[in-house]
This record gives C-alpha cells, sequence and structure tokens, in this order.
C-alpha cells in the first residue's frame, strides 16, 4: 500500500516499513511551506573518546528541539563520527545559530567547522 505525503509523492510499504513511521511522518510534514535547513557539524577527530561528559546534553538540547517540532532528524555522520548533521524545519538561520552557541559539543570545542544550509527538498 505504502504512504502517500502528497498529491504526488507516494512511498512505497516496503520503503516506510525500512524507514519507519516517525521518519515518514517527518518527511510528510517537511514536504510543507516551511523551510528546511541543514546544521553540519565537522568533529574533532577523537570525538568518540571526548564527547561523553558532553553527550546527554547534546542530545537533550537535540530531544527539546524535536518536541517542539523543529528539528525532523539529527545524526552523527560516519564510523566512527566524523561530523554530525541537523535538519531544522520552520526556524530561521538564527533559531539555528542560537542553538549551536547553547550546544554543549560546540561549547566544549568539540565542534571544529559548523555551516548552515538551506535544504531545498523535492
Amino acid at each position: 500500500m505504502g504512504v502517500l505525503v502528497s498529491n504526488s509523492v507516494h512511498i512505497p510499504e516496503s520503503l516506510t516499513n525500512t524507514l519507519g513511521r516517525r521518519f515518514t511522518l517527518a518527511l510528510a510534514d517537511t514536504m510543507a511551506d516551511d523551510d528546511t535547513y541543514l546544521l553540519l557539524y565537522t568533529y574533532v577527530e577523537d570525538i568518540a573518546e571526548r564527547r561523553g561528559p558532553y553527550r546527554d546534553a547534546h542530545l537533550a538540547g537535540i530531544r527539546a528541539e524535536q518536541e517542539a517540532g523543529r528539528i525532523i532528524l539529527a545524526g552523527a555522520l560516519g564510523t566512527p563520527p566524523t561530523a554530525g548533521a541537523i535538519a531544522f524545519r520552520g526556524v530561521s538561520p538564527e533559531h539555528i545559530e542560537q542553538f549551536t552557541a547553547a550546544d554543549p559539543y560546540v561549547q566544549a570545542g568539540l565542534v571544529t567547522a559548523q555551516r548552515i544550509e538551506r535544504w531545498n527538498l523535492v
């Protein structure tokens, strides 16, 4: 059967089962008129060893934004992690800058570079 995301986008059942209902709903909501931005972090080389004292607070900040509907996806990139990506919906770049300024990973110097990119979803 699958999921109809919009009048023109249909996600097959096999894919929705793989992705999970939460992702499918986030994707459907994202395809509205709201702007979507990616926050891209580059981490220090030894992030896996150094993140421990800051990880719970870092994840709590992400969860708070998810619960408020402003973050739709987030996660580390690579194994071991070398970077992170966080997708924001319906917020300004200034809001994302405020988020990064308060992020314990940034404050602890675990993020060596960051950038915000508008994500033009298709």
